[in-house]
Formats: structure tokens, sequence, C-alpha cells
């Protein structure tokens, strides 16, 4: 039970949180309360020194159970440093190796760091994604609650709405962002970020195809959509090299048995 360097052990944490954030990192989320055991057992902090390597307070596996639902996503409306701390990767995979995690079947909370603001930029961990409810406009009692980033793009956006319903890449197609029962906005920039969009939780996107007459469903002139062989090309390489980002990180944490939530 007893670590035989938790002064080495207490420094390196230290030294791994002054880790600066920086766009496409991973960082962790670990509940609050077993950080809090943890610092008492080592002696993190000044107040933590009359428990240092008292083995009442040894942290035991890392249990992340009370910042998850029982459908294994994460719980809306968590406080940073209240309900969880963040960790940089090198800290979490210390901590991760030193005492485990508990239970196989619960998720590791793995969230990626990325760029906000619209006049000055500043790096962030990306806790809560977007949840947007995505419609045909022939068809809008149809909906599909899907998830992005903040920095994900409108072409992006475009593409996995696509592939959600099924539109092939000949149908050239327009999407909207639908404010209210009869207010519409065209995203029609595709390389603007979801963030410059002004998207937020829960709004409505809505994708028209473009009529065989030439003609849209709402109307107008304005171009839409179209995936070329070129573009599709140049997807299909982002989108290989994304899954290889992703396969390392899940070879990663293969030896512990344990699952990444992206949720």
């Amino acid at each position: 039970m007893f670590s035989d360097n938790i002064d080495e052990e207490c420094e390196k944490i230290r030294d791994f949180l002054k880790t600066e954030l920086r766009r496409g990192d991973y960082w962790y989320l670990v509940d609050a309360a077993w950080f809090k055991k943890w610092k008492k057992y080592v002696g993190f902090d000044q107040w933590d020194l009359a428990s240092k390597g008292d083995s009442d307070e040894y942290p035991g596996p890392i249990d992340n159970s009370p910042l998850i639902t029982d459908d294994s996503v994460l719980k809306d409306h968590l406080i940073d440093e209240l309900d969880y701390i963040l960790l940089p990767k090198d800290a979490w995979n210390f901590l991760q190796q030193k005492y485990g995690v508990l239970k196989s079947d619960k998720f590791i909370l793995q969230r990626e760091v990325i760029e906000q603001g619209m006049f000055k930029k500043h790096c962030k961990v990306e806790v809560y994604r977007l949840h947007l409810y995505l419609k045909k406009a022939t068809d809008q009692q149809e909906c599909i609650n899907k998830e992005f980033s903040r920095v994900d793009t409108v072409e992006s956006l475009e593409l996995a709405m696509r592939e959600e319903f099924g539109l092939s890449d000949d149908e050239e197609v327009r999407i909207w962002n639908k404010y209210m029962s009869n207010t519409y906005e065209h995203l029609s920039k595709p390389e603007q970020t979801l963030q410059e969009a002004g998207l937020y939780a829960g709004q409505v996107i809505v994708i028209e195809t473009r009529n065989k007459n030439g003609s849209w469903p709402r109307g107008g002139s304005e171009e839409g959509f179209k995936v070329t062989a070129q573009r599709r090309q140049r997807i299909n390489e982002e989108k290989e090299r994304k899954n290889q980002v992703r396969y390392k990180l899940h070879r990663q944490h293969r030896s512990t048995g344990t699952r990444v939530s992206y949720m």
C-alpha cells in the first residue's frame, strides 16, 4: 500500500501540472474527490503533510464514477476543480500506471484542447462539446442528436449530415441554422468554425438538397456544397489521419482494459 517514493511522485505530478495548454493536445478529467485524497496521501500541499504516507489516505484506483451517468456519459453542469481536475497526458499516464482505474467498464474521460476566441485566441480544454439537432428540410420530424467540437468546420458539419441522411456526393446541398419555427440562417462558409458561425448547444441544423429542376426547397438562388472527386480525396486523407491518431491513443490505453470516452 505504501509508496516507496511518494516525494518523487509528488514532484513528478507537480512538474506535469505546469504543462501549458496546446491546441490539439489531450487532457483528462479526474474526479476531484479522488485527487484530493491522493494529495493527502503524498503530502502535496503544506496542509497535507500531516497525513503524508498514511495508509488510511491511500487513494486506490482512480474512480471517475461520480462524474459519469448511468448511460456512461459525462454528467451535465460539472465544475472544474470542484467536481473534477484536469490533468495533462503525462500526469494522467503516470497516475494511471501507478494506481490503475477502477472497473474496466468505466470510461477514461479524455478531452481535446481547442483554440477559442473571436478576436484574441486562447487555448481551452473542451470538456463539453456541442450537441446539435440535425434535420432534413423535407422531413423535419426525423431528428438526429449529434455532438461536434466548437472548432469543427461548417464543412465537417455538412459532411456529417450527408452521412447521417445518406446523401450522395453528387447531390448539391445547403445547410441552415434554424433559430425559430420560421427563422433560418444560411451556413455558406465551409471553412468557418461552428464557433465562428455562432452555433450553440441545442440548435437545429437543417439540410436541403437541390431539386431536379434546379430550384431549392427553401427558394433562393445561392450555391450549395458539392463533393468533387478532389474534395473527396482530401476528406478521406484527413479522416485517415484522425483515425490513426485515435488508434494510437486507444493502443496506449489497451493494457489497462479501459475505454476512452469522447462524450
